[in-house]
């Protein structure tokens, strides 16, 4: 009888061993995932492209220098300057906090390619892109970071900014003010990155936009099409194979003047003038649908290289066939609006023989789809020039 109870008493204990083993595994198990999450990301590049930027660029470096969470390198990839970029960039290297590599073009590649290999040389898990003009917060990459850190499916992660002219003034406006509104935001949100992106109007500017490191290769192997910006292109790879998150803080001074390459238009609106319906401005925008197109077509046909990652080739097989879809009907409607468009530039000066022709667009509908419903049609029933 006591061996029983004894041999009892000693699988209890056992018991309640293996409770507690179990219990300290999975606590282990908690904080070493806990502690693999804070690591990501390991490390910080600025992906900065020069060409002639003496004038600014001094200031933009400095405001890497005054970063709460310093970057791991900055890697500039100049394309020919020549002023004294730099010398510049040389003199403020020496004291940098962080190393500074700097790569010349033999010849100029222009801003699309100059920034498509600036990206290569950089090491880092998470890469900022940058122009040479602006002037970041101190906060920008601890904030961005942070949002990365969410997440190993997060593959791109961009920013608004303040508006400011060439005299360094600010222009009272965000960047998002027009490019990304809050009904855009909502839609962004809801309906995901496409239902935005895919629509014809770029919100996801370069300067306020960091990838992590393994959409480098995917962006690499698919180079963005001929008319079509970098900072476009890649958010719209982005969304094929990884998630895309808008932080909606002003973190960077956007700076406009007049000898910049690439940035946001904010000129005044043009006032209606009688001839405005003439074929130069809608060739213009027939030019501009058709690049869409283009890139939207050539985006269903993107190609995933040998060393992607696992992570990135699951995203993209998982939405592969959604995507396509989705991209395959917004590049009809891009014909349809091209076809419009054709149409009002071609009718005829003479009114009666234009009368058909813009009847047959009312009766579609397509000036409300596709143009400024009664405005659109008030100009061109007795706003034809003759050319």
């Amino acid at each position: 009888m006591r061996s029983i109870k004894a041999t009892n008493r000693r699988n209890a204990r056992t018991e309640a061993d293996r409770s507690r083993v179990c219990v300290l595994n999975r606590e282990a198990k908690t904080i070493h995932k806990e502690l693999v999450t804070e690591k990501r990301p390991q490390s910080v590049s600025i992906a900065l492209c020069s060409y002639n930027g003496e004038r600014f660029i001094g200031e933009q470096i400095e405001s890497f220098i005054q970063q709460t969470r310093l970057p791991d390198e900055l890697v500039i990839g100049d394309d020919g300057s020549t002023d004294s970029t730099l010398e510049i960039i040389a003199r403020l290297s020496v004291n940098a906090p962080f190393p500074v590599h700097l790569h010349q073009n033999p010849v100029n590649l222009g801003t699309t390619l100059n920034f498509e290999k600036t990206i290569e040389f950089c090491s880092g898990e998470v890469i900022f892109i940058s122009d040479q003009d602006d002037v970041w917060k101190p906060e920008k990459i601890a904030e961005v970071v942070s949002v990365f850190s969410r997440s190993e499916d997060i593959g791109l992660v961009f920013t608004n900014a303040e508006l400011f002219d060439e005299n360094d003034l600010p222009v009272g406006k965000t960047l998002w003010d027009r490019l990304f509104d809050r009904k855009r935001q909502q839609r962004f949100r809801h309906k995901g990155p496409l239902s935005v992106l895919a629509m014809g109007k770029n919100v996801v500017t370069g300067a306020g936009m960091a990838i992590r490191r393994d959409l480098v290769p995917v962006l690499i192997a698919n180079p963005a099409p001929r008319s079509v910006m970098h900072d476009e292109w890649w958010a719209l790879v982005a969304a094929l194979v990884s998630r895309i998150e808008y932080l909606d803080l002003v973190l960077f001074k956007y700076r406009q003047h007049s000898s910049q390459q690439i940035g946001a238009s904010w000129s005044v609106k043009r006032k209606n003038r009688p001839y405005d319906c003439r074929m130069e401005h809608y060739q213009e925008r027939i030019d501009q649908l058709q690049t869409k197109k283009r890139m939207l077509d050539r985006l269903i046909r993107i190609t995933i290289p040998y060393n992607a990652s696992t992570r990135i080739r699951q995203c993209y097989e998982t939405s592969k066939h959604r995507s396509n879809r989705y991209l395959t009907e917004r590049s009809q409607i891009f014909d349809e609006q091209i076809a419009h468009f054709q149409r009002r530039a071609s009718m005829p000066p003479n009114l009666v023989k234009r009368v058909p022709i813009l009847t047959r667009e009312v009766l579609a509908g397509r000036y409300w789809l596709y143009s400024k419903g009664g405005v659109s049609i008030l100009r061109d029933l007795f706003f034809v020039r003759k050319f």
